[in-house]
């Protein structure tokens, strides 16, 4: 092999490792869909690469903050483990210590906190991940206890009740079904309402828990699913004028200079959910009940230039007619941010009876 082969044959295989070292980044984040289970809703955390959902790493079960009592556990972590699953928490009666746990693990942007179905909390101080057995925490002294029970549930739902730090999870009792078979049930059925046609997802996604062999358990005649469609623009595509708005601060530390050009736009945004509940009670039948919501979408886009005063002037804010609006990216120099949120969300209609 000639000089000239070697190197064009080692650039193909460093363009390939780059191929593939691209094709396997992640992204990481909440589903909208999710199960609701008594007080407790189990959400999603699937991965997705190129904007594609791959897969389901993770359900994050969080308690009714107004069904807590006392130190109950607030939040209970299912985290797929090869073919296996398994499970922590927190010694907190806090949802968003939890919440705020796995957003920094998987790395899940802020902008998607409406999906853990939580009122939203302030930004609490960071609590120690601890394993989590059939209720309660492995490092609880009654932890053996309630293993070794063959109804351990009863135990847990006793501790529950008085304020006792466990979490009383229909998804770990001790029925016919295993945690394990109805977490990739759970899987199986959210899968569907990730890929594919959005107008078949709720049949797909109820037929997917129907063959997973678990919708027969006692589990089951307690969960309502909950599949929730992403929002969408009213009319498609149409955004109000933007409001444009520039700071410039001169003067900071180290004597640098920042000039930020911001504009934001909104549009009104509709969102539907069909809950759906499994009644294996005979005859089998499955419950659905459309609901719509409304509300804003807000896009912020900004752009900022900097740099430091002894290498020259700062850029100044563009001058701007009265009236006027600057084209998204007039005067940058860097590149543009897109943050988009939600607010003022309607409740739910109609109210569906279950």
């Amino acid at each position: 092999m000639s000089f000239r082969e070697m190197i064009l044959t080692a650039c193909v295989a460093v363009g390939a490792l780059s191929a593939i070292a691209k094709s396997q980044t992640l992204n990481y984040h909440a589903a909208w869909s999710n199960f609701e289970v008594e007080s407790w809703t189990l959400v999603p955390v699937y991965a997705d690469e190129d904007g594609l959902a791959s897969d389901v790493v993770g359900f994050l079960a969080l308690a009714d903050p107004s069904e807590l009592v006392g130190d109950n556990l607030a939040a209970v972590w299912y985290e797929r483990v090869g073919l296996d699953w398994q499970a922590q928490s927190w010694a907190s009666n806090d949802p968003w210590v939890g919440i705020e746990a796995i957003e920094a693990l998987y790395s899940i942007p802020d902008a998607e906190d409406g999906r853990w179905g939580v009122p939203s909390g302030s930004s609490v101080s960071p609590v120690p991940t601890v394993g989590y057995v059939s209720g309660v925490l492995a490092t609880d002294p009654l932890a053996p206890v309630v293993e070794s029970s063959p109804e351990p549930e009863v135990i847990v739902g006793l501790l529950a009740g008085i304020g006792y730090q466990a979490a009383a999870l229909p998804v770990d009792s001790s029925d016919d079904c295993s945690a394990a078979s109805k977490l990739d049930g759970m899987s199986a059925a959210i899968m569907e309402t990730l890929v594919g046609d959005e107008s078949t997802m709720v049949d797909r996604s109820m037929g997917a828990w129907g063959a997973s062999g678990v919708a027969n358990c006692a589990f089951a005649t307690l969960a309502v699913e909950v599949v929730t469609l992403p929002p969408r623009p009213v009319p498609p595509g149409t955004w109000g004028p933007a409001t444009y708005a520039c700071v410039s601060v001169i003067g900071g530390a180290g004597g640098t200079w920042s000039t930020c050009l911001t504009w934001t736009q909104t549009r009104a945004v509709t969102q539907r959910r069909t809950r759906v509940r499994w009644n294996p009670s005979p005859p089998p039948q499955i419950q659905f009940c459309d609901q719509t919501r409304s509300g804003t979408e807000t896009l912020t886009q900004q752009c900022c230039s900097g740099g430091f005063l002894i290498n020259g002037p700062p850029v100044p804010c563009p001058t701007v007619a009265p009236g006027t609006t600057p084209p998204v990216g007039a005067g940058c120099v860097g590149a543009l941010v897109s943050d988009v949120n939600y607010a003022g969300w309607t409740a739910w209609t109609p109210t569906c009876p279950f």
